[in-house]
């Protein structure tokens, strides 16, 4: 049997859908696509927008961090992801030598990274395969040396609170001698961006001589407050608008403090419960082709993303008010009440 003639997988894969999946298909990458700020983006770009003068200012003996704290779900990596994404200084670029270049690294960090994994990890974002390396501290000078030789100037640490929690007896005061290290490096400072839960302050704090904390901006990720209702009514209509759907009823004050009752009142776990119940609603051939979401579908939309059954649903369950759930490492909702 010959190959099918399509280009990529992508492709191939398309040429198989019929027209109502592949509308279907275009409307999940609109949901992806969305973004909206929030005054949590105000404050991250004050310091981001310093951060980036002062690194092209060309003249700062030393590089110092942004700190983003906050819960699971709290939106502090979409915040940041997003920020990085659309600087135009930022953006990959050929430089005079044909040699492909980028102001930032972004490394994610595993779960119960050590900091010899961490620059592990780091190097190989890089573009250096660090296996050959097996001493902690040859691997760090391995990645100063390359960041210069690559010409990155920021690299952003997301979930940093996991080298907190790495199997190793090293106290808290070895990670942030590290990441000092980077910042004061004499031939080529570095610029931190540092986004995890509140724990991940303990390695800035862990500095004896706060000389990590004194180079350490913080943004801390604020909770949903009743205050911000209706801007949360404005989102969860423009996301609706963004694919051409609309409520079939009208999302009362009851209803938004439901939704972001759900999201445990952290935005980016809100937003996160809006585009599963829109998603419900993308995939009901009985509400498709009329464009509208349900109530059902807020409900489904939570099902989907804690697990849960009808008693303890949210968009359900009488007592909704009294149904608390945390969020796992996974960044799932949990099931107990």
């Amino acid at each position: 049997m010959n190959p099918h003639p399509a280009n990529s997988m992508l492709e191939f894969l398309r040429s198989t859908m019929d027209p109502a999946q592949l509308m279907r298909s275009e409307l999940l990458a609109k949901l992806e696509n969305f973004y909206v700020a929030t005054k949590m983006d105000d404050k991250f770009s004050l310091e981001f927008s310093i951060m980036i003068s002062e690194i092209a200012a060309g003249n700062m003996p030393e590089g110092y961090a942004i700190a983003v704290p906050g819960k699971s779900g709290s939106g502090k990596s979409t915040m940041i992801r997003h920020r990085l994404k659309t600087h135009p200084g930022l953006q990959p670029y050929v430089d005079q030598y044909g040699n492909k270049k980028q102001a930032c690294l972004w490394v994610k960090t595993p779960a119960g990274c050590s900091m010899k994994s961490l620059g592990e990890h780091a190097l190989k974002a890089a573009g250096y395969p660090g296996g050959a390396l097996k001493n902690e501290t040859a691997i760090w000078d391995k990645l100063r040396d390359a960041l210069m030789v690559k010409e990155y100037k920021i690299v952003f640490f997301d979930e940093f609170q996991h080298v907190l929690h790495a199997p190793t007896s090293k106290s808290k005061e070895h990670p942030a001698n590290q990441i000092k290290a980077i910042m004061q490096s004499d031939t080529w400072p570095v610029w931190l961006i540092l986004s995890g839960v509140d724990d991940m302050m303990g390695v800035i704090e862990a500095d004896p001589h706060q000389q990590t904390s004194r180079r350490t901006r913080v943004v801390e990720m604020e909770l949903l407050t009743e205050h911000e209702i209706p801007f949360v009514a404005s989102v969860l209509n423009e996301l609706c608008s963004t694919v051409g759907f609309a409520p079939s009823f009208k999302p009362t004050r009851k209803f938004i403090t439901r939704l972001m009752h759900g999201g445990l009142q952290r935005f980016g776990m809100v937003v996160q419960l809006m585009k599963l119940s829109i998603q419900s609603a993308i995939f009901d051939d009985k509400t498709f082709h009329h464009k509208v979401i349900n109530h059902d579908h807020f409900a489904d939309g939570y099902r989907r993303l804690s697990n849960c059954d009808d008693n303890t649903n949210v968009f359900i369950a009488e007592d909704w008010f009294n149904i608390v759930r945390e969020v796992d490492e996974n960044g799932r909702l949990t099931t107990t009440r």
